[in-house]
């Protein structure tokens, strides 16, 4: 055989050799990537089933088997198609199953996304409800405060960007907080709402077990409960690429998602909707969002992609600028202090003017009502409001453009700390009946709304439809705000029989607001006072226990000026629908005119005889008042009522402005209360007063 054709057949027999080795490598390149592919799948789907099945004993077993079962067939079963075919099916049909998982709204959440905020525009105002602003004792303890905000959309001209690491530095929370110049700052957080028993964690983060939540809060509370509890690394940085136009469209961005999840409950996922995935889509859609790059993911270094980028101040070494954007020790100074915003700022690289977040204007014309309700129940009865009474009339407060704000709001505004709506309403529930928690608490979820529960504590946890120490911790825990309503529930004028009269209002007022703190953990500002009986020793003698605001039951429409130990409540059940038709009523806003709550607070200074909680020995007393303090009052309208005889017929004199009737027969020894009804300009207001017969001087009032 010559050399020629001994070359070309060994050239013949490498040249297959070589294409079936490149084979080979190709279907092993395939099977490793589909195998790695379909590893993956089943890993996922190993967890879908380990966090999400719906029967909790079934969840390891099941996911178990899955995982276990799947490997053994990509190993063992021939040919490999049919296995990875098999197995990719069963993934599939593990997804389909957890695409049918639906998020909640309504959740028994943790206190500290119990509520959800939402936002309304009124124009350029800005109306925020829920919003956050919890005062922190401890990483874990907390005094729950969801307040209105009103801020001016105009008034927005910056972003700031934050920072938050926790532990691992490749990894951080991200959020916003938008400058509103003398309106303060509005921080928005993207986290995830946990229900109580549930606790974080980033591989339960990539399943279905927490909804998408966005905190809408105060600085002082987002920030802080980072830098000074939980000791945590935040960084500030001042977005220069958000001009006053762009922050804007980014804050109405931001709402508008704050506003969708209100409505509808959407999932939190660790990889696709998270802290920072969510800040790029609202960018995105204001045309400033930068292409998708891994550090969405591992996003510990976005500070230096920002300065990258040029959205943040880059006239210092990136090393320089995170070194003096470091805000622990600052916020750490400034904890409670009003200016904690301002402070936070000082000398921060990009920002010029660090501002002082003034007093908001307090919007002084304001006014507002109290409402107070007490049993709920489905049979109309004194005291009792029903549960569709209930649900119509706090739609009717929404339907009037009344915003309900919270025993909070009502004292910052009072101490010009921050605005409420020109037409506010504070909710209020007294004597902690059951059917507050079973029935009230529910349908006041479904609004949003705020509310007060005024507990006297004698009463809770005797059973019946008594409240427990358990249900109220439980309604603290979700923002509820709980203040005080003595001990006994006793007329605070008078003593039981045989009991020192400055010892036992002392442990009424005192001992009331003493255990509340003690047993629920929390700081009690607010005394309603029982039946609305107070005088001058029983209002000084709350004030000093420390009580900042002090509760009747004569409902009138008020402003910033009434006293603070007189403030009225609208007493509302559903025997007396026209009750809270009047407390709807806000009037002319015309200051010429004496209008409803001028009128009624009108008693405080009128002038009658027997005096407010006199005692008197005369057993055929004249009764007198002098209604020149009410205004332009309709003669005609003028009626008398006095508790055991009705209406009266008494006499009024349009010249003196004097109302008398005189008792022609002896009175029995105890209280009577007298109650004024006349139209003043139109409409119809109220006053009224009690005295006490007792010829001996000898009754103690027992009620």
């Amino acid at each position: 055989m010559s050399q020629t054709k001994i070359l070309k057949s060994s050239e013949s027999s490498v040249k297959p050799r070589a294409l079936g080795a490149g084979r080979f490598l190709v279907r092993l390149l395939v099977l490793s990537v589909v195998s790695f592919i379909l590893l993956i799948g089943v890993a996922w789907a190993f967890g879908a089933l380990w966090f999400d099945f719906p029967i909790s004993v079934l969840r390891r077993p099941l996911a178990a088997v899955f995982g276990l079962g799947a490997i053994a067939a990509l190993v063992f079963v021939r040919p490999r198609w049919r296995a990875q075919l098999g197995v990719a099916g069963a993934i599939v049909l593990v997804a389909a199953w957890e695409l049918t998982i639906p998020p909640s709204n309504t959740r028994d959440w943790q206190p500290q996304v119990a509520e959800a905020p939402y936002v309304e525009f009124q124009g350029d105002r800005v109306v925020i409800h829920s919003f956050r602003n919890f005062d922190y004792l401890s990483k874990t303890e907390f005094r729950p405060r969801w307040e209105t905000k009103i801020v001016q959309l105009s008034n927005l001209r910056a972003v700031d960007f934050f920072t938050n690491f926790w532990g691992p530095k490749l990894i951080c929370h991200t959020f916003l907080s938008f400058d509103f110049g003398p309106d303060g700052y509005v921080c928005i957080s993207i986290e995830t709402r946990m229900a109580k028993g549930q606790n974080y964690s980033a591989l339960a983060g990539l399943y279905r077990q927490f909804e998408l939540y966005y905190v809408i809060g105060d600085e002082r509370d987002i920030v802080r409960v980072r830098t000074n509890y939980r000791l945590e690394d935040v960084y500030l940085y001042r977005l220069l690429a958000a001009t006053p136009e762009k922050a804007r469209a980014l804050f109405l961005e931001y709402v508008k998602s704050a506003n969708e999840v209100h409505e509808r409950a959407q999932w939190y996922n660790e990889l696709t909707s998270n802290c920072t995935s969510n800040i790029r889509v609202h960018i995105k859609h204001i045309g400033s969002a930068r292409p998708w790059d891994w550090q969405l993911l591992v996003n510990g270094t976005i500070a230096e992609r920002a300065y990258e980028l040029r959205a943040i101040d880059t006239s210092l070494p990136f090393a320089e600028l995170k070194r003096l954007s470091y805000i622990d020790e600052r916020a750490r100074a400034a904890d409670r202090d009003p200016a904690f915003s301002s402070r936070i700022r000082e000398g921060l690289p990009g920002i010029h003017e660090a501002w002082f977040t003034p007093p908001p204007d307090a919007n002084r014309t304001a006014k507002f009502i109290v409402l107070l309700y007490h049993r709920f129940e489905d049979r109309p009865a004194e005291l009792v409001t029903t549960p569709n009474d209930f649900r119509a009339q706090l739609k009717a407060l929404k339907d009037n453009g009344i915003s309900v704000i919270s025993m909070q709001d009502l004292l910052a505004w009072r101490k010009g700390e921050k605005a409420i709506p020109s037409k506010s309403a504070v909710i209020t529930i007294d004597d902690e009946w059951n059917s507050q928690y079973y029935v009230a608490w529910p349908i006041l979820k479904e609004f949003g709304y705020p509310f007060t529960l005024f507990i006297y504590t004698q009463w809770v946890n005797t059973g019946g439809k008594s409240t427990t120490w358990a249900q109220l911790a439980e309604m603290r825990d979700a923002g509820a705000d709980i203040e005080a309503h003595t001990v006994s529930h006793h007329d605070l004028r008078h003593a039981p029989r045989a009991q020192d009269y400055t010892t036992w209002l002392h442990n009424e007022v005192y001992g009331c607001k003493e255990t509340l703190e003690n047993k629920l953990g929390v700081k009690i500002i607010a005394l309603a006072f029982p039946y609305g009986f107070h005088n001058e020793v029983v209002r000084k003698t709350a004030k000093e226990a420390g009580y900042e605001m002090q509760f009747t039951v004569y409902g009138r429409r008020m402003d910033i000026n009434v006293p603070a130990d007189q403030i009225g409540r609208y007493a509302i059940d559903s025997l007396k629908g026209d009750v809270f038709k009047a407390a709807l009523d806000f009037g002319t806003t015309d200051s010429t005119q004496p209008g409803v709550e001028t009128s009624q607070l009108a008693s405080a200074a009128m002038l009658t005889e027997p005096l407010n909680d006199q005692r008197i020995t005369e057993p055929k007393p004249t009764i007198k008042a002098n209604l020149a303090s009410m205004g332009d009052v309709d003669p005609k309208s003028v009626e008398m009522r006095i508790s055991g005889f009705g209406l009266v017929p008494a006499v009024y004199d349009p010249k003196t402005k004097l109302v008398t009737y005189a008792f022609t027969q002896k009175l029995v020894p105890k209280m009577y209360i007298v109650i004024l009804t006349a139209k003043v300009n139109g409409k119809k207001v109220e006053t009224r007063w009690d005295f006490t017969v007792d010829p001996a001087g000898l009754i103690a009032t027992d009620q």
